[in-house]
Formats: structure tokens, C-alpha cells, sequence
């Protein structure tokens, strides 16, 4: 199925993955952000409230994070792409581990994620006149070796069950996942996937028991702003508007790894979000590969209600950010202005960093 014609296609392909973009940047449009004057940047190290974040991830195991009686759904190696991201967006799930009977051993994770660069490839194989002409043409492993993915270090992660919480993150961090599977280190089955959102709100539930002074500890922490911590994005935001196309969504999706992106109106205010599960919604419902649709054609007959924008202020405190992150359970909230326009943004990912 997969020839020597599409070598080529692979180089490109590879090459337009950047593995040292940051989640949250970008340069389609950039952000006149200036420098906030007299705001006072303070190192995190500066805080004990940190120490006391640092004591939950270190005495927190992955285990009493798990569900009990989790129902996990498992992905046959075998199967073509169409059918696994069906079996995906039935179940609505967002990922589901890979198994390989004939080896008789778990081999991986397929998410979200890997839908829109499995369409980023079929793309490029498309446009150098392959014919390979759907997700029905390639397995799960077949693509995988294809693409010569690092199967050992990012898409075969997972931790042990008794792990603490700070080796998960660390985890996640160094590899740049977006999640992780736990295994039971008994039936070597895997019992759960974590994200960074599961860890935050269980982190964040603990935190609200401390008493005494380790929570005037806290709370000093938290009643700073990010930008005074030096935690997020305020430069170069990533922005789309409704008359972009749904392949330069899919383009900035592959190479930023970004799990939705911001529409903004023609005066920069911040009014959408179109999120990476739209685009598998719209390739099975019209089987089109070149995606030259623009976002609002592609969305409009689509959704009843808009998303919620979770935004706020670049003065909000710490606190602020981490009630929204655990409201909304996103994975990222925007600082916008009185004009809605985006100055600033912080992911999860930039947390957690900022904690380890």
C-alpha cells in the first residue's frame, strides 16, 4: 500500500513538524502587546506558596487520580483510520489505547491530535498525486511506521499507576504530551489516560484544604497576576478569523499542536474558537481532503451555540486563571482587553511548568 513514491512526501511531511513550537504561538496574526508599565515581574521561586504545590505533586500518586471501574476503550492496531476516529468521535472520547494482538502487548495512543496530522498527510499525498485518497487507505500502525513517529519515547509513553503525581507531569512535560496512559503494573493493562486537566482540578480540590499558614502561603501565590510571574504567552498570539480556511486550521493545528484556535472579528476582538474536533467532524460528514472551505461555511450549519471564550483580564490574579481552568476544564484561558482583544495567553501546560 505504501511505496517507495512516497518518500518525498514523507520528508515534507516531517519537516513541517516543528517539535519546538510552543503550544500558544504563533505568527499568523501577531499581537501589538506591549509591555505592561509598572507591573513588577517576580520569580515563582520567590513564593513558599510554590513549595506547598510542589508537596501535592510529590506525595500525590497517579492511582488516586484514576476512576474506579474505568471503562476503557481499546483500538485494534489493524484498524484503518476512518474507523478508529469514528469509534473515537461515537464514543466521544478523545483518545484510546492501541493494542497489538500479534504481539499481544499495548503499543501506543490514538487521539484527536492524530487525526489532523494523518489529514495533513494524506493532503501532501494528495496534492503529489498519490492514490491514497482517504483514512480508509492506511492503518493505524501502518501510517505510524510510515511517518517514522519516535514509537518508543512519545507515542508508547505511560506511567505506572504508583507514580507520583510530579513524575506524571514531568512526564508529560518532557515529552510534550498531551496525555498519558496509566498502567497497572499487575495485569499491565491500561486503566486510565490522564491529561493535564485531570491533575490540575485534583491538585487544585487539594490545595483548597490547606489551613493555617501554608494557605497564607498559598494565597499569597495566587493573588498574583501570571504576567507578574512570568507565566504565559503575551506576544505573537495565534489568531484566525471566519474567512480563514479549514486547511490553514489543519496546517496550524499539525504544526503549533494546539487543541483550538481563536477567531477574532475584523477589529481584533476575540468572538470564536474553533476547536481540532471540528475538523474530524467536517471530514466524515464531507469526505473532503483539500479543506479550501472557510471556517464559517464549515461551522455555521453545524453548531447550535458558540463555545465559551474563557478569558480574562491580564490583571487577574492567579486565582482568577485557575477558577476558569476549573469551571471550564479547557486547556487554555486568553487575556483580552476592554476591546476583547487577545494580549495574552496561558495554557496548562504553562502552569505546570512553572510548578516543576
Amino acid at each position: 500500500m505504501i511505496g517507495d513514491d512516497f518518500r518525498d512526501i514523507e520528508a515534507e511531511y516531517i519537516r513541517r513538524r516543528d517539535p519546538s513550537d510552543d503550544e500558544g504561538h504563533g505568527d499568523l496574526i501577531s499581537s501589538d502587546v506591549a509591555e505592561t508599565p509598572g507591573i513588577e515581574r517576580r520569580p515563582m521561586n520567590t513564593f513558599r506558596g510554590r513549595e506547598e504545590v510542589i508537596k501535592v505533586l510529590r506525595e500525590c500518586t497517579t492511582e488516586q487520580l484514576t476512576y474506579l471501574n474505568t471503562l476503557v476503550i481499546v483500538l485494534d492496531s489493524r484498524l484503518t483510520l476512518d474507523l478508529a476516529f469514528k469509534t473515537l468521535l461515537e464514543n466521544r472520547i478523545r483518545c484510546a489505547p492501541v493494542f497489538d494482538y500479534k504481539c499481544n502487548k499495548y503499543v501506543g495512543v490514538l487521539s484527536i491530535s492524530d487525526l489532523v496530522d494523518s489529514l495533513t498527510f494524506l493532503r501532501t499525498a494528495l496534492a503529489a498525486g498519490s492514490n491514497v485518497r482517504g483514512l480508509h487507505c492506511l492503518t493505524i500502525m501502518s501510517w505510524r511506521e510510515f511517518t517514522q513517529r519516535n514509537i518508543e519515547d512519545s507515542w508508547t509513553a505511560y506511567i505506572n499507576a504508583d507514580a507520583s503525581l510530579q513524575e506524571t507531569c514531568h512526564t508529560l512535560q518532557d515529552k510534550r504530551l498531551h496525555i498519558l496512559p496509566v498502567l497497572d503494573r499487575n495485569s499491565n493493562q491500561v486503566v486510565d489516560i490522564l491529561t493535564h486537566a485531570r491533575i490540575f482540578r485534583f491538585v487544585y480540590t487539594r490545595l483548597q484544604a490547606l489551613q493555617g499558614r501554608h494557605r497564607e502561603w498559598l494565597e499569597q501565590l495566587l493573588d498574583m497576576t501570571a504576567f507578574e510571574l512570568g507565566i504565559g504567552t503575551y506576544s505573537n498570539i495565534l489568531t484566525f478569523n471566519y474567512s480563514s480556511t479549514v486547511a490553514s486550521a489543519a496546517n496550524a493545528f499539525f504544526e503549533k499542536k494546539i487543541s483550538y484556535l481563536p477567531i477574532v472579528d475584523e477589529n481584533g476582538g476575540l468572538v470564536d474558537l474553533y476547536n481540532r474536533s471540528e475538523i474530524l467532524q467536517y471530514y466524515f460528514e464531507s469526505l473532503d481532503l483539500a479543506m479550501n472551505i472557510t471556517i464559517y461555511d464549515a461551522i455555521h450549519a453545524r453548531r447550535k451555540t458558540r463555545p465559551h471564550l474563557p478569558v480574562c483580564k491580564k490583571t487577574s490574579s492567579l486565582k482568577e486563571v485557575f477558577d476558569i481552568f476549573r469551571e471550564t476544564r479547557l486547556h487554555r484561558v486568553f487575556f483580552v482587553d476592554e476591546m476583547k482583544r487577545i494580549v495574552g495567553v496561558i495554557s496548562l501546560r504553562d502552569i505546570f511548568h512553572a510548578f516543576l
